[in-house]
């Protein structure tokens, strides 16, 4: 048994919860029992022990005699239900004391029949309680990893180790304060998938600035649009997506070498400097923001699909949060993740990115869907794993090109965003076989939802 942190004043409310519901079942002389009850359990939380109080509430419900059993399983399952949530508002609370869990499973399945209801068998993730932690600090905690490989650029071949990429990131960050980026500020970013995506943002949070992704397909008003509605201090952007941005009168941050901007600042109405220039700044002058987990660390936006695209906030203890649920297994020795989803999504940028970031494996950007280009880093990577969308699953299957590449190496596809087809399953099934499929649900509920990104490249509606 664990113990748990739980506030005296949530188990209060928490009683209400189950005596209102326990009355939706009853008579009014039962409800009026549940306050006598009530005030027998204030006492008890006075003594500060609310192993007690829990208790004498549930012995209290049990021994009621017009108490059905259906009845006493439902207001039990609220316990069952809301206990986490309870416990987690009682960390946070100055007044504490300890229970302990009362439920667990008896069987394989989660299913317990003292109360009747089905609870997680998957170990509960346990979140960093340092308020000051922030997620690049996270991803660089790790000292042993500064030679280990975290990024690898599908098309070159060219890789960025742990050590590298954290020098970067200061150097980045030291850059961007010289350009008046300070804590708070927000930097849009739109951007393909490139080793130097993770790069910026990382740098971006390490400032305690907001960064915002964008999908690069977007047009110039719903660039405008979002512009408007975040206020960056400053967008990066590629030479080929100049003309979308190079209106708005902000600082841009072009990808690119040093001297590569010359040309385009006589042309456009912003000042331009290449990822280069800022590269060149010395690690040592990055500024230290005093940033704590609830600080804000993203703004993504929605598809729009139901209206207007609305901003969807992410603070530090989010991407942390999510980050740990995806690392459950301890990764392979060889493992190596693939990114080819879009990292302006959640998808790409969260669950795939920051999860290997997390893990501390190699990681293969690739920064545009084609399907040979895959099956070709497939083999090349000698990947044992890739993430897609039903779409690019769809066009596996088709595909007349899946002899031509050795794909003995793969052994899981995981599919998201969407309902995956059983059909379409079996068919890939017939085509690659020994590769087991996962559908990954949307263990996040809405925080998918809320992230998708306008104009998915996929052309599907993704949640």
């Amino acid at each position: 048994m664990g113990r748990r942190t739980v506030a005296p004043q949530i188990l209060r409310i928490y009683g209400y919860v189950l005596a209102r519901r326990h009355s939706f079942y009853n008579n009014g002389k039962e409800a009026a029992l549940l306050r006598q009850i009530m005030g027998s359990c204030d006492r008890q939380m006075q003594l500060e022990d609310p192993h007690a109080y829990h208790t004498r509430m549930h012995q209290a419900l049990v021994s009621s005699s017009t108490i059905t059993s259906f009845a006493c399983k439902s207001s039990h399952a609220v316990v069952s239900c809301n206990w986490n949530k309870i416990t987690n508002l009682g960390r946070r609370s100055n007044k504490s004391v300890t229970t302990e869990e009362t439920v667990s499973p008896e069987s394989a399945s989660g299913f317990s029949s003292s109360t009747g209801i089905y609870k997680s068998l998957r170990r509960q993730v346990d979140i960093p309680d340092d308020e000051f932690l922030n997620f690049p600090s996270l991803v660089f905690s790790h000292t042993d990893r500064s030679d280990k490989v975290a990024l690898i650029d599908a098309p070159s071949g060219r890789a960025v180790t742990f050590g590298e990429l954290k020098q970067q990131v200061l150097a980045l960050a030291a850059g961007l304060g010289r350009m008046g980026v300070k804590q708070g500020d927000v930097v849009m970013m739109v951007l393909p998938n490139s080793i130097e995506y993770p790069l910026i943002f990382l740098a971006v949070m390490w400032m305690g600035a907001v960064i915002t992704p964008i999908n690069p397909l977007s047009k110039t008003l719903e660039i405008e649009t979002l512009m408007k509605d975040s206020n960056p201090r400053l967008i990066v952007t590629i030479s080929e997506e100049i003309d979308k941005v190079a209106t708005f009168g902000l600082p841009l941050v072009l990808l690119g070498r040093k001297g590569e901007a010359d040309k385009l600042n006589q042309l456009s109405k912003s000042s331009i400097v290449t990822l280069g220039e800022l590269l060149d700044s010395d690690p040592f002058e990055a500024p230290i923001a005093k940033i704590r987990q609830d600080d804000t660390a993203a703004l993504m936006y929605s598809s729009g699909t139901t209206g207007l695209c609305k901003g969807v906030v992410w603070s530090h203890r989010n991407i942390i949060a999510a980050t740990l649920q995806f690392n459950e297994n301890p990764p392979e020795a060889e493992e190596l993740g693939v990114c080819l989803l879009p990292m302006y999504h959640t998808f790409g940028f969260c669950i795939i990115t920051c999860t290997h970031f997390r893990k501390g494996t190699p990681l293969v950007v690739i920064p545009r869907f084609d399907l040979e280009e895959l099956l070709c880093y497939i083999e090349r990577y000698r990947l044992s794993s890739i993430t897609v969308v039903p779409p690019i699953l769809v066009s596996l299957t088709k595909s007349t090109l899946l002899d031509k590449y050795d794909l003995s190496t793969l052994r899981t596809i995981e599919c998201g965003a969407a309902p995956l087809g059983k059909e379409v399953m079996d068919v890939c099934r017939s085509r690659l076989p020994g590769v087991k499929f996962k559908q990954v649900t949307h263990t996040l509920g809405s925080f998918l939802h809320s992230t998708c990104s306008i104009q998915c490249p996929w052309r599907v509606p993704c949640c």
